[in-house]
């Protein structure tokens, strides 16, 4: 896993600089009472490919959900101890762009380009009503996926049951 936020950043960088998106998230991770460990992506399929809809913030206790707005702030931050479930959708999806035929050149037939993106969904469930959604829509999904893996490894649910069944521990 890359040292920092900005090596974790480098395959999303052609979506949104990492300049940016440090900016976007400044309040939030000055709000965090811990050293943010992960920073992760939600993708979602727009016109014309990939955006970035929102980032995590992933610290030692915490998981912060900051929405990309401009001039604005908007994050949820939730403990990582109420994570009880995940679920794990994966599929591909499927754009077709149609570039018209230009007007000098009437004749020619518009051109269709069909593009398939692997696309994947991780829930985190943390109560009846109250859930995390990643979401990822590219063509590096496997290395998302690890990435995704990497700042909320499989046994965070048996530390989140052990400290709501045993807080003192």
């Amino acid at each position: 896993m890359p040292d920092t936020l900005k090596d974790q950043w480098g395959p999303y960088a052609r979506l949104v600089p990492f300049e940016t998106v440090a900016q976007q998230i400044e309040f939030a991770r000055s709000c965090l009472p811990e050293e943010v460990r992960f920073l992760v992506p939600s993708l979602s399929l727009a016109k014309d490919g990939p955006v970035v809809e929102t980032v995590f913030l992933i610290t030692e206790k915490y998981l912060c959900e900051v929405r990309l707005k401009e001039n604005a702030n908007d994050f949820d931050v939730s403990l990582l101890a109420t994570i009880g479930n995940y679920r794990v959708e994966t599929d591909k999806q499927e754009i077709t762009h149609e570039e018209a035929a230009s007007e000098k050149d009437a004749a020619t037939e518009s051109q269709v380009t069909k593009i398939t993106y692997d696309t994947a969904k991780i829930r985190f469930v943390h109560t009846v009503n109250v859930a995390t959604d990643l979401t990822y829509v590219g063509e590096g999904r496997d290395d998302w996926i690890q990435q995704v893996f990497t700042a909320f490894p499989i046994d965070l649910l048996f530390k989140s049951r052990r400290e709501r069944t045993n807080p003192s521990v």
